[in-house]
């Protein structure tokens, strides 16, 4: 009789060395040799097929965390980018609301400037328009 399950690899027999018999049951086994050859095959197989398949999913989570860094350090750039603009915005806006209350300032002392040499005379309008030739050159 010869046992037919081939389970674990086989042993030599006590009483006959040269002869493998089943782990399990301890009858001999049917072609030992490429029982032996097949099984070590098909087990060296599978454990490559096994070590390729955790190679590559340790590189594919290797990719996606790297991918998930590269997103967060975009997010974070972005978020500085728009902190950055909003503060400028504002900037420029106070900027150009002192520009407007300049400006506003301005027009008032020129609208007095003119009433004062409209209101002057003749002589003295030449000393104001000298003065305000002076004042123009400055700027």
């Amino acid at each position: 009789m010869v046992c037919l399950l081939q389970i674990s690899p086989p042993k030599p027999c006590m009483c006959f060395p040269s002869a493998p018999t089943c782990a399990i049951c301890h009858m001999p086994l049917r072609r030992p040799v490429l029982y032996v050859v097949s099984q070590n095959c098909v087990l060296m197989r599978l454990h490559n097929f096994v070590l390729a398949a955790l190679s590559f999913v340790i590189d594919v989570q290797a990719v996606a965390e790297q991918i998930a860094q590269e997103r967060d350090a975009a997010e974070r750039e972005a978020r500085e980018k728009e902190t950055r603009v909003l503060s400028l915005t504002r900037e420029i806006d106070e900027m150009n609301e002192k520009v407007e209350e300049l400006e506003r300032g301005r027009r008032q002392l020129q609208a007095e400037l003119d009433e004062l040499v409209n209101n002057q005379g003749t002589a003295d309008k030449n000393v104001s328009i000298e003065c305000l030739r002076l004042l123009s050159d400055e700027k």
